[in-house]
């Protein structure tokens, strides 16, 4: 992607933040000896839903690639789940469930591995009515973050440039007013103008690293060389000269490809992503954590307990 048009701000000295006591001292008492994940563990996703056991059409369990293409892993037409798609791999380690007291529907993965991370979508079609999706961001761990339903989706592989394109279907060369970029914590990280160049927040950590760019149709924002702290979620409002303003939310996952060492593939989003209210999580470290995703766990809990201030720049 030709990056001519993109304004890069950087830091100063400045900007580097101090490891104070207090955070030395709350990253030991976070530290935890932990092993690898065990053998039998088991993550569970519950997707609620507002119906009738008669009501309803069908039922799925999706997987979503990298490449954003959708893998059908287990169907039900009431009676019944059983596998859409027997060639993938790992079906075997797959249960769904149903609670119709509750409303909910499950799917169980059992023996996690690094590979079972990602992206899972439940969708629930009825037959008198509007249906039904819950989209899940699943690590290794065994965490899961529920996504809200209508927000787009990025994966990125670690390392990489990831692009979040945000269409209109107005003329932004003559009609843009503005387009803003923030992430879950509300923090600027890129502006556009009416004139359409672009600025990123040398405030706001890693967004040096975040480009803004205009067409004629749509505003492109690329993060380069991906970190893993920038999985989450993120808010946009572009507004016009003329008429309302458009505003919604994207979720970026970062991940390690396979071409990439071993280790922790992701861990839970937090300097960029941090949850908003709606975006279910935690950042409790289980037993079953290797060692070598101790430190990412740290600084996730430590960004959730202390706070994003304390380790952008000031």
């Amino acid at each position: 992607m030709d990056q001519t048009d993109f304004k890069l701000t950087t830091y100063t000295e400045s900007d580097m933040w101090p490891l104070s006591l207090n955070r030395v001292l709350a990253l030991l008492l976070l530290v935890e000896t932990v092993s690898g994940l065990t053998t039998g563990e088991t993550a569970t996703l519950k997707c609620t839903f507002q119906g009738t056991k008669t009501d309803i059409l069908d039922r799925k369990w999706i997987k979503v690639l990298p490449n954003n293409t959708d893998i059908c892993l287990l169907s039900s037409n009431i009676s019944h789940w059983y596998p859409c798609n027997k060639e993938e791999g790992g079906i075997q380690k797959l249960s769904a469930g149903e609670n119709w007291h509750d409303g909910e529907i499950s799917l169980s993965i059992q023996n996690l591995s690094a590979s079972d991370a990602g992206i899972y979508r439940a969708e629930i079609e009825f037959t008198s009515s509007r249906g039904r999706s819950c989209t899940f961001h699943l690590l290794p761990s065994g965490h899961s973050t529920l996504i809200e339903e209508n927000t787009q989706i990025k994966q990125a592989a670690l390392g990489h440039t990831a692009q979040l394109k945000f269409p209109s279907r107005r003329n932004l060369a003559s009609d843009l007013l503005h387009f803003k970029l923030f992430n879950a914590l509300n923090t600027s990280l890129v502006q556009c103008g009416h004139d359409r160049a672009c600025s990123s927040n040398p405030n706001s950590g890693a967004a040096t690293r975040f480009l803004g760019r205009v067409t004629d149709s749509s505003i492109v924002v690329a993060i380069n060389a991906t970190k893993r702290e920038d999985s989450g979620l993120y808010r946009f409002e572009m507004a016009y000269k003329t008429g309302l303003p458009t505003t919604g939310q994207v979720y970026l996952r970062v991940y390690k490809s396979q071409l990439q060492d071993k280790g922790s593939e992701e861990v839970r989003p937090t300097a960029i992503g941090k949850d908003l209210p709606g975006v279910k999580s935690s950042c409790s470290a289980k037993k079953q954590l290797g060692v070598s995703v101790i430190i990412p766990v740290v600084l996730v809990c430590l960004v959730t307990h202390l706070g994003i201030d304390d380790f952008l720049p000031s």
